[in-house]
């Protein structure tokens, strides 16, 4: 068994009160990554994965436009060629607007793929993690509660202690464990 030599009960209650601190702040950091992960699944399922699929299907359909273009594009430069008039000289622009117009939709096409990816892995290892928190929290603040009403308990204890009256003379008996018989 531990023993100290408390002679003011104030460090008690200076370490309940800090105990009492820490037990907030490991509470509020615990449950805000709960409330953390759950807003951020909530944008990604709310906001980023109809906003990316608009814009995939979008840029899909601008790609084909382009794509269009640019086969109408060759197939007059083609036909200028054989009719030896007046054609276009070339579908260079088309192509290049054409290339854009794919890598825009690739761009929205990876983008959409990782925010699945991500509301995925939000789901499996996202919610036991929240869990967990939301435990370790839970824990935290039951086993809180009993170590500062024990503290608490402790430092009336030693106030009741020290307020004893000597006795006149009386000496009082040693704490158990000092070594000395009565």
């Amino acid at each position: 068994m531990t023993s100290a030599n408390i002679s003011d009960p104030e460090v008690i209650r200076t370490f309940r009160t800090q105990l009492a601190s820490f037990i907030k702040l490991c509470s509020a950091a615990l449950s805000a990554r709960a409330s953390e992960l759950n807003r951020t699944r909530d944008w990604l399922r709310g906001e980023q994965l109809p906003y990316w699929k608009g814009q995939s299907f979008r840029r899909e359909e601008a790609f084909q436009n382009a794509r269009r273009q640019w086969l109408e594009a060759e197939a007059a430069v083609t036909e200028g060629m054989r009719s030896r008039g007046p054609g276009k000289p070339s579908s260079i622009e088309e192509r290049i607007e054409m290339d854009r117009a794919r890598r825009r939709r690739d761009e929205a096409d990876e983008k959409l793929t990782l925010v699945k990816r991500w509301l995925v892995r939000l789901d499996q290892e996202g919610e036991p993690l929240m869990h967990q928190c939301q435990g370790h929290d839970f824990d935290l603040r039951d086993r809180g509660v009993a170590a500062l009403a024990q503290l608490q308990r402790l430092a009336e204890r030693v106030q009741t202690y020290l307020d004893l009256p000597t006795g006149g003379g009386v000496s009082m008996p040693p704490p158990p464990g000092a070594g000395g018989a009565p």
